[in-house]
């Protein structure tokens, strides 16, 4: 139950991180945003992998 709740954490994390990037004023908050989703996304990759078995 705790891979759930981390897996849908993190896409919401995800998800704002594009918002944040799609809406930034300047490359560094464009920057903490893609950083965000890209981490978002890395940890739910993982969350796959390790439950798959693969």
């Amino acid at each position: 139950m705790g891979n759930w709740a981390m897996g849908i954490f993190m896409s919401i994390i995800a998800i704002l991180g594009l918002f944040l990037s799609s809406g930034a004023a300047d490359h560094t908050m464009q920057w903490v945003g893609l950083l965000l989703a890209g981490f978002g996304i890395a940890y739910n990759y993982s969350l796959i992998i390790r439950n798959t078995g693969h």
